[in-house]
């Protein structure tokens, strides 16, 4: 029998430019964060991402910002980096989806000095956001792991 090991929680966190490898002068800054049973892809108009019964949609906004004067490349989907959502010590791995500015999978550039909205989604138990105290997101990739703190 395999006595599973307590995983370490690093005492020191990497920057969030340097996890998700973002080029120099971008910088991902967290707007806010909202719940509800469904969401429009503002830039389709006809995708409607739907949580199932007794579930709500977590959507976190950030913005994705280009300080340079030059455009950047952003490829988002580089060496398997893992987007999480951390609801009262509780692991939520974040949705995958075709929305078009879902940070998870984001491939584009970036205009100097653009700013752009993206977002990460989750299903996430009702009951479990309701009663919620702590909310943060982490990105992680190989051995590094940066986090924001919402709530």
């Amino acid at each position: 029998t395999t006595i599973p090991q307590k995983t370490e929680v690093p005492e020191v966190y990497d920057s969030i430019e340097d996890t998700l490898l973002l080029p120099e002068g971008v910088t991902l800054v967290y707007k806010k964060y909202e719940t509800g049973n469904s969401f429009v892809d503002e830039t389709d108009g006809y995708l409607t991402l739907e949580s199932p019964e007794g579930k709500v949609l977590l959507i976190i906004r950030f913005d994705l910002l280009n300080s340079k004067e030059v455009a950047q490349e952003i490829d988002m989907l580089q060496d398997n980096i893992v987007y999480k959502m951390i609801v009262d010590n509780k692991v939520i791995n974040a949705m995958f989806t075709i929305v078009g500015n879902d940070l998870t999978h984001l491939i584009g550039s970036l205009q100097p000095e653009e700013s752009k909205e993206v977002l990460m989604f989750a299903e996430v138990e009702e009951a479990l956001l309701q009663s919620c105290k702590s909310l943060k997101v982490e990105f992680s990739r190989q051995d590094m792991v940066a986090e924001i703190i919402i709530k």
